[in-house]
């Protein structure tokens, strides 16, 4: 069955159509399996949800997108642009936070997945819907700001999708990924923006405050992103709470995860450009904006 379609109408998978290989499924968008498949829906092999449940998630499958990249007008959706930003990663990488839904990198990779927390705790922590035979196990337990146990110059591609804003120091947590990188190697990174998500209400970081971030990161600082982002993100105070002080201080006690930071396409980009200057001279940006209805940008650091 290696190298095959499957699909099953049980269970918590049905409907969907896998491509099997390697111990893995990949989930399989139509036009994917136009270009790979011409005899769909004959190529399909109806079996069992326990069998397909039996092979390990794995990231979707993607197109490739390397002679496209720079055509005005060609990346018009999220699954465009995701396909895009990561088309031309080759080799050995890290995915950091994949959770269930792992980047849309080349099948031809092989991924290593890291998280914060031990698969046990992601399924703890998983949301409604989210179902538990799609949680990618780590094999490694990290954060974006230190990486361990991950060795410096091994890596080919470094992947963080909707991760950095959870970092207290995203200058450092850039660093240290391309550390990790071989020479010509890839970060890459998808970005929340701030008008399109729950930070619309927020003040937009600004580049000294980044800056200030990377070289003098403190409790107080950290304080100063909690009580911020519970005072004016939607969605995650109210009066019923409590008293706001003791809040928004009991969900820094526990560690909660906040976006600290918010950025536009543009402003992320300035922040790359004083990086490269004054942190780490590093070969190569690729970016695009948000795209279609989408609450995110793209960019591919090459090392």
């Amino acid at each position: 069955m290696d190298g095959a379609l499957v699909q099953t109408n049980e269970g918590p998978l049905s409907g969907r159509v896998f491509y099997v290989r390697n111990g893995h499924r990949h989930w399989a968008d139509i036009e994917w399996i136009n270009e790979n498949f011409p005899g769909y829906p004959g190529s399909v092999s109806l079996i069992s949800s326990s069998i397909v449940e039996a092979f390990l998630p794995g990231q979707p499958t993607s197109r490739d997108w390397s002679a496209s990249r720079s055509t005005p007008g060609s990346i018009r959706s999220v699954r465009d642009a995701r396909e895009a930003v990561a088309t031309i990663a080759r080799g050995r990488g890290v995915e950091i936070g994949g959770g269930s839904s792992p980047f849309p990198v080349p099948l031809s990779t092989i991924v290593t997945h890291a998280d914060v927390y031990p698969y046990e705790k992601l399924v703890d922590l998983r949301y409604e819907g989210q179902n538990v035979c799609d949680i990618v196990r780590p094999e490694i337990v990290t954060d974006f700001t230190s990486l361990s146990p991950i060795a410096d110059g091994t890596l080919d591609f470094f992947i963080a999708c909707h991760v950095i804003e959870h970092s207290r120091n995203p200058i450092l947590s850039i660093k240290l990924a391309l550390d990790k990188l071989r020479p010509g190697g890839q970060l890459i990174l998808v970005v929340p923006e701030i008008s399109k998500t729950f930070d619309r209400n927020r003040v937009l970081t600004n580049l000294d405050h980044l800056i200030e971030d990377y070289y003098n990161p403190s409790a107080a600082r950290d304080e100063d992103h909690f009580r911020d982002f519970f005072a004016n993100a939607e969605g995650f105070y109210s009066e019923s709470d409590g008293p706001f002080e003791a809040f928004w201080r009991s969900k820094l006690a526990e560690d909660y995860s906040i976006h600290f930071h918010t950025w536009t396409h543009d402003s992320f980009l300035e922040m790359l450009s004083w990086l490269r200057d004054n942190v780490f001279d590093f070969s190569a940006v690729w970016s695009c904006d948000v795209v279609g209805d989408g609450i995110e940008f793209y960019v591919n650091i090459e090392k």
